[in-house]
C-alpha cells in the first residue's frame, strides 16, 4: 500500500504499509512531523501478544500518560514528576525500482524521545505536558531534529460532579483494532498495526459528567484548530471549530456508546459502538453514518475522472471477534478476526493511481471491504517472549499483506522485530504500482517486495 515507510510524509511511498491493533503506549498524532511507521502489531509484540483492551471512555485523566514502568515505585508521590520515553526503529525496505526493474534496499533509522512533566498541586487539579523530539540521520527531512508539543492540558473537577480537561490531549474512540469508524475527532491512524501511534493530541475542551448509579457517562467536547483558509496561500490562518457529544452506558458484560460529531464546513456524523464479552470471546461492532468525506471522492467515467458527490447518508461498519485461551500452563493465545465495510469505497484499481496523484488516497479506506486475521501467543517468563502472525487485505482489490512479529520485554525495555511482505496481483493497494493507462502526473513508484526491522522502547 502506498504509505511512506519512515516518519516523514514526504518520503517515497511504500506498497506494504497497512494497519491493525492500537498501541500500548499512550501516544499521539503524527501530524506532518512524522513518517508513518511500517506495519506492526500496535500492542507491540514485545509487550504482550494479548490484544490491548481499548481505553475505557471514562478513563480518569489522573491515570493518563506514558506506559507505567514495570518497576514499582515505592517512593512517596511527588507534586512534580519528570518522566521520559525513548523509541528507536531500524528498518530496511527491499523494493523493485520502477526505472530499471532492479532490486534496491532502503534503510531507515528514525528515533523519537518524549519528555513529560506531571504537576499535581492538589488532588483535584492536574497539569500535564509532553514535548517530543524526532530525528532520523538517514532522512533529508528529519536529519535536522524537530521538536513539537505533543500534549498540554489542565484537568480539574467542579463540585465532584463535573470534570473538565482543557488543552491538547490524547483521544481515541472505537472498539475495533484497525478500522475505528466512530473515531470522529482524529484522522485515521495511517499505521494502526505499528508499535507506536505517532499522532499528536487534539486541542479541545472536554467535559465529563458521570452517572455512577446508572453506570453511564456523558461527554461534551469543543474543538478549535488552525487550518489553511479556503483559497489561501498555504499558511495556517483559519480557525475551524467543532465539537461532539458522546454518551455511554454499561449493560451487564456489554457496553453501548452513541456519538454525534459536528465540525465546521462538514456535515454531522453519527456513530454507535457496541462491545460484548461472553466467556473467552469478545465481540465488537462500530457503525458510522456519514454524509461526506474527509478527502475528495472520485469516480472513473469514459470522459475521465470526475469528483464524486455524495447523495444521502452512507455507512461505514467494522466489527470483529477475539478469543483468548491458554495453551498449557505457560502459554496464552489470542485469535482475532475483523472486517470492515466502507460504502464510500471503490474497488476500481485505476482509481488508486488517480488518488495517489491528487493526494486524496487514504490507506485502508480506499476499497469497500477489508479483512484481518491475527494469531498471537506469548509465554510466561521473565522475558515474556511473544509471536504474532497477521494477514490483512483489501478483499475487493484483491491485495494482501502478511507479517510475522517477535518480541521480548524485560522490565522497562521492549525489543521487537518483524518481517512483512505484500502478496497478490500487482497494482493493488498493498502491492501498488501506477497504472500506465491512467493519465496523471505521478512519479515513478517502486514496488515493495519485503520489509524487515526491529525497534527498541525504553521507559525513562
Amino acid at each position: 500500500m502506498a504509505v511512506a515507510s519512515g516518519w516523514s510524509q514526504a518520503a517515497p511511498p511504500s506498497a506494504s504499509e497497512a494497519a491493525a491493533p492500537a498501541a500500548t503506549v499512550d501516544s499521539q498524532t503524527e501530524d506532518d512531523l512524522l513518517r508513518p511507521a511500517t506495519i506492526t502489531d500496535e500492542s507491540g509484540p514485545g509487550d504482550s501478544v494479548v490484544p490491548r483492551e481499548e481505553e475505557p471512555p471514562s478513563r480518569n485523566p489522573f491515570e493518563e500518560g506514558l506506559e507505567t514502568p514495570r518497576v514499582e515505585d515505592t517512593s512517596a508521590p511527588a507534586s512534580l514528576t519528570l518522566r521520559g520515553f525513548y523509541f528507536q526503529r531500524a528498518d530496511v525496505m527491499v523494493s523493485r525500482r520502477a526505472s530499471d526493474d532492479a532490486s534496491t534496499a532502503q534503510p531507515y533509522f528514525p528515533g523519537l524521545v518524549d519528555v513529560n512533566l506531571d504537576f499535581r498541586p492538589q488532588d483535584s487539579i492536574r497539569a500535564y505536558a509532553v514535548g517530543r523530539l524526532v530525528y532520523d540521520p538517514l532522512s533529508p527531512e528529519l536529519s535536522t531534529p524537530r521538536v513539537s508539543l505533543d500534549r498540554f492540558w489542565l484537568y480539574f473537577g467542579l463540585f465532584d460532579q463535573v470534570f473538565v480537561m482543557v488543552g491538547r490531549q490524547y483521544i481515541k474512540w472505537g472498539s475495533s483494532r484497525v478500522w475505528n469508524t466512530t473515531d470522529f475527532m482524529r484522522t485515521p491512524n495511517p499505521d494502526p498495526l505499528g508499535v507506536f501511534d505517532a499522532r499528536q493530541g487534539v486541542d479541545m475542551v472536554k467535559v465529563n459528567i458521570p452517572f455512577e448509579s446508572l453506570r453511564a457517562n456523558l461527554w461534551v467536547l469543543a474543538t478549535g484548530a488552525l487550518e489553511e483558509a479556503p483559497g489561501g496561500d498555504g499558511k495556517l490562518s483559519d480557525v475551524r471549530y467543532g465539537g461532539a457529544v458522546r454518551a455511554e452506558i454499561a449493560l451487564g458484560t456489554s457496553e453501548l456508546i452513541a456519538t454525534a460529531a459536528f465540525l465546521e464546513r462538514r456535515r454531522p456524523r453519527y456513530g454507535l459502538d457496541y462491545s460484548l464479552g461472553l466467556g473467552i470471546l469478545d465481540f465488537n461492532a462500530e457503525v458510522a453514518l456519514v454524509h461526506d468525506s474527509e478527502t475528495r471522492l472520485w469516480r472513473d467515467t469514459p470522459e475521465g475522472f470526475v469528483e464524486r458527490r455524495l447523495e444521502g447518508p452512507h455507512l461505514q461498519v467494522s466489527g470483529g471477534v477475539s478469543a483468548n485461551f491458554r495453551l498449557g500452563d505457560l502459554h496464552l493465545a489470542v485469535a482475532r478476526l475483523e472486517g470492515f465495510y466502507n460504502q464510500l469505497g471503490d474497488d476500481n484499481r485505476r482509481l488508486l493511481t488517480w488518488l495517489q496523484s491528487t493526494g486524496d488516497y487514504r490507506p485502508l479506506f480506499l476499497g469497500r471491504t477489508y479483512g484481518l486475521a491475527q494469531f498471537s501467543v506469548t509465554r510466561r517468563s521473565v522475558y515474556e517472549p511473544s509471536l504474532t502472525l497477521t494477514a490483512m487485505g483489501n478483499l475487493g482489490d484483491p491485495s494482501f499483506l502478511g507479517r510475522l512479529d517477535l518480541g521480548f520485554v524485560r522490565r522497562n525495555v521492549n525489543i521487537a522485530g518483524y518481517i512483512e511482505a505484500p502478496f497478490g496481483p500487482r497494482g493493488g493497494e498493498f502491492r501498488f504500482r501506477p497504472d500506465p493507462a491512467v493519465v496523471a502526473e505521478f512519479p515513478a513508484t517502486d514496488l515493495d517486495l519485503l520489509r524487515v526491522g526491529m525497534s527498541l522502547r525504553v521507559m525513562l
